[in-house]
């Protein structure tokens, strides 16, 4: 069972249920963290009339980073960052989005079926990208 924080009074909500039992908010809005059973923060990021907007973060059970993304109205390629780490930290993936689309350079490491770290290049990034 997910928790999550409901945005208008302090307290855990499951993240199916379809409204907080303590003030009956039915849509999320707002900043939410979710966590794992054991109180370890699983996720943060916003929502924008009931979809996730803007920053978002994942994190492992262990507390490990494990990816940063930028939601726009729901899409997770929003304009900026993306991030993807494994379990040890390590940077796995890290490139930009721009209207829902890869730009600038991407790197990915190990991946495909030969394993070898890849570099890919997509129109340039507007000079605003984050």
């Amino acid at each position: 069972m997910t928790l999550v924080l409901c945005h208008k009074c302090p307290r855990e909500v499951s993240e199916g249920d379809p409204a907080c039992p303590e003030c009956g908010v039915l849509d999320r809005e707002g900043p939410f963290e979710q966590h794992y059973e054991s109180g370890q923060l699983m996720a943060r990021g916003t929502y924008l009339n009931g979809v996730l907007h803007g920053s978002y973060e994942e994190y492992y059970e262990s507390g490990q980073l494990e990816g940063k993304y930028n939601f726009e109205k729901g899409d997770p390629r929003g304009d900026g960052l993306f991030e993807y780490y494994n379990e040890r930290g390590e940077l796995m993936a890290r490139g930009f989005f721009h209207m829902s689309k890869k730009c600038g350079e991407w790197f990915a490491k190990g991946a495909g079926w030969s394993g070898r770290d890849k570099v890919e290049h997509y129109p340039p990034c507007p000079e605003s990208r984050d």
